[in-house]
């Protein structure tokens, strides 16, 4: 099923690094969603909003939000819904991380080639699903060699 264009159109604007447009585009189909849907486009619309505390120089904001969305996303990796949602986990942690080591006063140098990108999917990311993977099932195994 292909995704909704408010969705793609959120998209484009977070890999414009829009955040904060994203973040509104994103917060209108999360409100029409319920169940797993629901909490996955939360962590999207977090992560976006925590890259643009980054932007703004809040650092305390951008760690609070960009931990919470990783934190939602986490159960739909490595994909949900045709999104790379690994991707994302690993660029949203490198941003957190590269804000932290700046800290407040350094924020302003922030790299912003370091922002995650939303893509698609690849054929080997895993198959998009509709429901995150149940809480008490067991970890996966890493991936090849």
């Amino acid at each position: 099923m292909p995704l909704p264009a408010a969705v793609l159109k959120g998209m484009e604007e977070f890999n414009r690094r829009d955040f904060f447009e994203a973040h509104e585009t994103l917060e209108d189909v999360w409100a029409e969603e319920n169940g797993a849907a629901r909490i996955f486009y939360q962590g999207l619309i977090q992560v976006a909003i925590g890259c643009c505390h980054v932007q703004r120089g809040n650092l305390e904001g951008a760690r609070h939000l960009l931990a919470a969305g990783q934190l939602k996303l986490q159960a739909f990796a490595p994909a949900h819904l045709g999104i790379d949602v690994k991707g994302l986990l690993e660029g949203a942690a490198r941003v957190e991380d590269e804000a932290r080591r700046l800290g407040p006063e350094g924020l302003a140098a922030f790299d912003p080639g370091l922002f995650p990108v939303l893509r698609p999917a690849t054929s080997g990311g895993g198959v998009p699903s509709s429901t995150p993977p149940s809480a008490s099932a067991p970890p996966r195994p890493p991936a090849g060699p």
